[in-house]
């Protein structure tokens, strides 16, 4: 086999090791959504506030891949189950910031505490260097997922006016209007 075979080879091999990436964290967020006992589209703004926060309700939209309509209701079911709050700006009372309350602060924390052990025990077999290559190659994928959730939105917009498909351009899933 020539170089240019090995490469290609490599090439499909952690093509299909993304894939099956994205599938596992597809389950995982499917799981959590479920122990939250909060739809897939409200864990995704949940987690987003968590990494985030306090965000103003229509760059939460933006973060989710919402209108600002559908945002509105996502917040307000999860304020409804206590896991986030609604604050004016101390600067422009008319804008609304959106914050996790400590309740969704420490469910988060003990859903993800084992996750998080398990990935520092694996980054550390690793060196500062390939971590270093590792963070820039998920970087750039994660560029080039939202660039194709929003070209694959698009394509799908004018195909089909009635159907809204939306991306959560933050993490690189897809959600539709059915979530």
């Amino acid at each position: 086999m020539s170089r240019g075979d090995d490469r290609s080879q490599h090439i499909r091999e952690l093509q299909r090791a993304l894939r099956g990436l994205a599938l596992d964290i597809d389950m995982l967020d499917e799981a959590v959504a479920a122990r939250l006992g909060v739809t897939r589209s409200d864990a995704r703004g949940l987690g987003i506030l968590v990494n985030q926060e306090p965000m103003a309700v229509g760059e939460l939209a933006a973060a989710v891949g919402l209108t600002y309509p559908a945002a509105s209701a996502l917040i307000d079911r999860m304020e409804r189950t206590g896991y986030v709050t609604r604050t004016a700006q101390p600067s422009d009372k008319r804008r609304i910031l959106v914050q996790t309350t400590e309740r969704a602060r420490r469910e988060a924390d003990a859903i993800f505490a084992d996750l998080i052990a398990a990935f520092v025990r694996l980054a550390g077999g690793y060196t500062d260097a390939e971590l270093e290559l590792l963070t820039r190659f998920i970087a750039a994928n994660r560029a080039i997922l939202r660039t194709q959730a929003t070209r694959i939105r698009s394509e799908a917009s004018r195909q089909s006016p009635g159907h809204v498909a939306q991306a959560g351009p933050s993490d690189g899933t897809h959600i539709t209007a059915q979530d």
